[in-house]
């Protein structure tokens, strides 16, 4: 089919907005307000039980150029943070070569993790000194070929790390995987997934993130565990199959979880979870999945293969006289 101009610019578009989205920790479309961690002195009840979580960033085997990592407010006591003392740390750690992935442990959702698999790269921590606070820091540049090469995924993968140190304060921050040091320059191809997510929801009435977990050709059953929802709206499943399907959801300080089985329909697809916020006070959370092995479903980004949409089945019956 030959695209008219109108569709052959709005094509172009639409895949380079994905593009972009996809180099940005939350992206746009998860309409996530920050990413949180919260220092190792914090009530749970804020919303982080463990004080660390990991992003994976797959590099395509083709891409030769340098990248660089840029931190959106990595400070600890800023504009956009929770704040209860003035000497709360964040370690930011860059990790590469062989186990940065694939050691079992990299992929591991609970608190006792270790952390250190793989090469790491570089390090910084900070603390609440303003100097970052509602600016730009910048990792890099990175050789592509530091991180660890996954055939399967087509690419050389590095894992950010993230630890909340001493102190008792909330660092709400953002990422953005970039060709270019001092501007969000997108990298073809490239993609970020992360397995445990925690992260501050936008504080708005009715507004809805969006989280994208892949469920592979083996995966028979999912559970999907949240923590600290603060029993604040509702949360949602989608997919092929599965339309508004309730996932239980946690109040304050809580783990709670809900089993949902997969069809065969739904195998190799990208599910669509739904988080409708009720208030519009602040509410910081953490959401993991696992399948019928307890093995971690990562979240994707972008959605591999895009978002999908529950598939309406008509019925039409005719009737003759």
């Amino acid at each position: 089919m030959q695209l008219t101009p109108y569709l052959l610019i709005l094509t172009i578009f639409l895949q380079s907005l994905t593009r972009v989205l996809s180099q940005a920790l939350p992206n746009e479309s998860e309409n996530i307000d920050f990413i949180s961690t919260f220092s190792n002195q914090a009530d749970h009840s804020f919303g982080d039980e463990d004080y660390h979580q990991n992003f994976f960033i797959v590099i395509p085997k083709n891409q030769n150029k340098p990248f660089f990592i840029r931190i959106f407010d990595p400070d600890t006591g800023g504009n956009h943070d929770e704040v209860k003392d003035n000497y709360s740390k964040t370690r930011f750690s860059i990790y590469g070569g062989k186990g940065c992935f694939s050691a079992p442990e990299a992929k591991e959702v609970y608190s006792k993790m270790n952390i250190n698999t793989g090469q790491m790269i570089t390090s910084k921590t900070f603390d609440h000194s303003n100097k970052y606070d509602n600016q730009w820091f910048v990792f890099g540049p990175f050789n592509p070929k530091e991180g660890e090469l996954i055939e399967e995924m087509e690419g050389y993968i590095f894992r950010i790390t993230i630890e909340g140190l001493e102190g008792r304060n909330g660092n709400r921050y953002r990422l953005f995987i970039s060709e270019n040091h001092n501007n969000n320059l997108a990298i073809e191809g490239l993609n970020t997934f992360t397995y445990k997510y925690t992260f501050k929801l936008i504080s708005k009435e009715q507004s809805v993130a969006m989280l994208y977990p892949f469920v592979n050709k083996d995966v028979v059953s999912i559970k999907v565990h949240t923590f600290d929802f603060d029993n604040d709206g509702t949360i949602l499943l989608y997919s092929l199959k599965k339309n508004r399907h309730k996932v239980k959801h946690s109040k304050n300080n809580e783990w709670v979880e809900s089993t949902h089985l997969i069809e065969e329909e739904e195998k190799n697809t990208t599910l669509n979870i739904q988080i409708i916020k009720k208030d519009n006070k602040d509410n910081d959370m953490a959401i993991y999945i696992t399948n019928q092995f307890n093995k971690p479903v990562p979240f994707y980004a972008i959605p591999i293969g895009g978002s999908t949409k529950f598939r309406y089945k008509i019925n039409i019956n005719y009737f003759s006289k």
